[in-house]
């Protein structure tokens, strides 16, 4: 309904038949005011579909990256492969990158509906955007122009790599999307000082300083009223199946669990600005080696138990490490793992275990059960989930997310087996 002042709201009609003094029939009529009730429940709904989003990434975390995992190894292969040109051999790693990305994506998913812990480590914010940029410049378009320009010397900020990296595309690609006829794009990194007034007149601002990443593009602008809901989840002023919704929210609740905020400016026609602010700290941070080709270690003939229900990935696992001086032992669920270990446990060297198995046991049962038997075996706990409580209460446990490389996986088990040199204990 409309008000005199022509405020539109939500109004609940309650309608009663009754009668005045000389038994005429007359209908009362009770109007009220529901709009801050529906405001409600449109919030409840949202939180609704958050939970619905948060339980369906947690399987669909877990199979994905058995795919990627699976993708990545063979691609390792290929790679490895004598006898491939140049060409090949750049575009296999380029699918590679773009696998890892894919992976990338499902983890900040899996955070974002607060099921996987982030992964912090100092970083260099400079260094983050100038990996990202070749990749953007394809994403982006042609006919989009990238400026970059960070402030040299910045201080380190504490973050997961993975998803600084996601709240850098979903911003870039979101201004992409404000440009459809083309534009430009600026991306600019800097050091600024919040004080305590500042601070005050932002309910999300905190005095300090902070490293700010500014993302501003030419498009077509953002209008007050959807301004003010631009980071609420499924939110969108696109057309169905254009987007989500999710991208901004992302954004937003990424760099709150950073212990920072975004800002954002815009005028309509002129294009959009976003400031993200994040805690600058005097940490020191590793310099980025570029990894070129390397000689990858090998196995002496141990034996590795490996056991992975995916199919895909078990196979893939099996010829990567037999190619690479290891005997392998298969098992597809934890029963079959068991009885391997029960045939051979003075012979293996090393357990390698998915996570989540399909007969009611996990990695966490088994490594327990072995490690009872054998307390100095090495384990490697390979899964698309994130660690629990209880395995990480199990000591001496290496943990391999999925996807992971073929350089990855074979320097881990390297370096398990290495600094565990006892040879296992004979009958």
């Amino acid at each position: 309904m409309v008000k005199p002042d022509g405020t539109v709201f939500w109004a609940h009609l309650s309608a009663t038949a009754v009668q005045d003094g000389d038994g005429v029939a007359v209908s009362r009529v009770v109007i009220s005011d529901i709009t801050e009730r529906k405001r409600f429940e449109l919030q409840l709904r949202q939180v609704q579909k958050m939970e619905a989003v948060g339980q369906l990434a947690g399987g669909v975390a877990h199979d994905f990256n058995n795919i990627l995992a699976a993708i990545v190894l063979h691609l390792g292969l290929l790679r490895d492969t004598l006898g491939i040109d140049p060409d090949t051999t750049e575009s296999l790693r380029e699918l590679e990158i773009e696998a890892a990305r894919g992976a990338g994506l499902t983890r900040q998913l899996m955070v974002f509906s607060r099921q996987q812990a982030m992964q912090v480590k100092p970083l260099c914010l400079n260094a983050v955007l100038d990996n990202l940029l070749k990749m953007l410049r394809r994403v982006l378009g042609e006919h989009i122009a990238v400026d970059w320009q960070g402030q040299p010397d910045l201080p380190a900020v504490e973050a997961d790599v993975g998803m600084l990296e996601q709240v850098v595309v979903n911003l870039c690609v979101n201004a992409r999307d404000a440009m459809p006829g083309g534009g430009r794009l600026r991306l600019s990194t800097d050091l600024v000082t919040v004080d305590e007034n500042t601070a005050r007149a932002s309910h999300n601002a905190r005095a300090g300083k902070y490293v700010r990443l500014s993302v501003s593009d030419t498009g077509c602008g953002i209008d007050a009223a959807t301004l003010r809901r631009i980071f609420e989840p499924f939110y969108t002023t696109k057309d169905i199946g254009q987007g989500t919704g999710l991208g901004l929210s992302i954004v937003h609740d990424v760099v709150k669990q950073h212990a920072g905020w975004v800002e954002v400016e815009s005028v309509v026609g002129e294009g959009t600005t976003f400031r993200v602010l994040l805690p600058a700290k005097q940490l020191r941070v590793e310099a980025v080696v570029a990894v070129g080709p390397s000689i990858l270690p090998r196995g002496h003939d141990e034996l590795v138990l490996v056991i992975e229900d995916e199919v895909s990935v078990r196979t893939v696992l099996s010829k990567t490490l037999r190619r690479y001086g290891y005997r392998v032992l298969l098992a597809d669920n934890g029963r079959k793992g068991a009885d391997l270990w029960a045939a051979h446990r003075f012979e293996i060297n090393l357990v390698m275990t998915d996570m989540i198995l399909p007969d009611g046991m996990t990695g966490t049962d088994l490594i327990q059960r072995f490690r009872a038997e054998r307390p100095e075996l090495p384990v490697i706990l390979s899964s698309g989930h994130r660690r629990s409580r209880e395995d990480l209460a199990i000591a001496d446990v290496v943990t391999l997310p999925k996807p992971f490389d073929m350089q990855t996986l074979l320097t881990v088990l390297r370096h398990c087996l290495d600094e565990r040199r006892p040879a296992p204990p004979r009958r």
